[in-house]
């Protein structure tokens, strides 16, 4: 991203501009320019339909935006943003949105995360939203002291592709504590995540079954700013399975298994997300 670019023409001067440059698997290098952004645009994800390859000209990107907006830009069809109608009741606004490959769709959850916001790569200006139903199962027990710690967390919801097609629903759990390093100071930190697990033999296009699970295999799981990723853990050396690494508002590792969660620190204290880079794009992961 950004302000000001040498291709910009005057009117456009301020505004905000998406900028992407492409290396193929051929080390070959093409760059892509998008239509300008309004001044102020704070972006909060992107996700595409596919690499933005020299032999496929067809793809589509949607753009998540701080609070509930959505645009999408369709390649080679014509060079301006597509405003998705939304309102702040039918989208989260801090939870991710992510393409899937699978469907062929878009979902970004809702706030109460009872339901998908979805729209697929045809979708044009004043056309509908799609909603498409959660129905959670096999949760766990808790007793009542869990129940009233998890009551004074925060929440946000994020949906995954697995590189086999797999769906995950993951909620991850912020909570309020007091640290004291330099000084006593009350910091918002990951606390715990919850993961489930779509029921495919359930499942139709209004109504997606997620089982809760303590257990995805292979799999790890990269939640972040951006669109979140899913990667077998044996494809990548240092990567442990059935874990969850994120980025937020601190930086560490959920092991699935044993449910517990690290954070990790420094002799200042919490490593911030602003510390480290992003997690890659998930398809930046995915071979050609």
């Amino acid at each position: 991203m950004v302000e000001k670019t040498e291709y910009t023409l005057p009117k456009f001067i301020d505004n905000v501009h998406l900028y992407m440059e492409y290396i193929s698997s051929r080390n070959i290098t093409k760059n892509f320019y998008f239509p300008p952004l309004p001044k102020g645009s704070q972006v909060q994800n992107i996700a595409m339909s596919s690499c933005p390859d020299i032999n496929n000209e067809d793809w589509v990107m949607a753009v998540k935006f701080s609070g509930s907006k959505l645009k999408l830009y369709r390649h080679n069809k014509d060079f301006r943003w597509i405003d998705i109608e939304t309102t702040h009741e039918s989208i989260s606004p801090h939870s991710s949105l992510m393409y899937s490959k699978k469907d062929q769709r878009f979902y970004v959850p809702t706030p109460g995360c009872n339901y998908l916001c979805s729209f697929d790569l045809n979708f044009k200006e004043k056309d509908k939203l799609e909603f498409v139903e959660l129905r959670k199962k096999d949760l766990p027990k808790y007793e009542l002291f869990e129940l009233m710690e998890m009551n004074s967390f925060t929440r946000t919801d994020h949906m995954v592709e697995s590189p086999s097609g797999e769906h995950f629903l993951i909620t991850w759990y912020y909570g309020d504590e007091f640290e004291l390093y330099k000084e006593l100071t009350v910091i918002h930190k990951t606390k715990s995540f919850k993961v489930f697990r779509e029921d495919e033999q359930l499942t139709d296009r209004k109504t997606k079954f997620m089982s809760y699970t303590e257990n995805i295999g292979d799999l790890c799981i990269f939640l972040g700013h951006g669109e979140a990723s899913c990667v077998p853990a044996s494809t990548i050396p240092g990567l442990k399975p059935n874990c969850i690494y994120f980025r937020g508002h601190n930086y560490g590792v959920f092991d699935i298994t044993t449910q517990t969660c690290t954070v990790f620190t420094n002799d200042e204290g919490l490593l911030s997300s602003t510390q480290f880079p992003s997690w890659p794009h998930p398809l930046s992961l995915t071979p050609n």
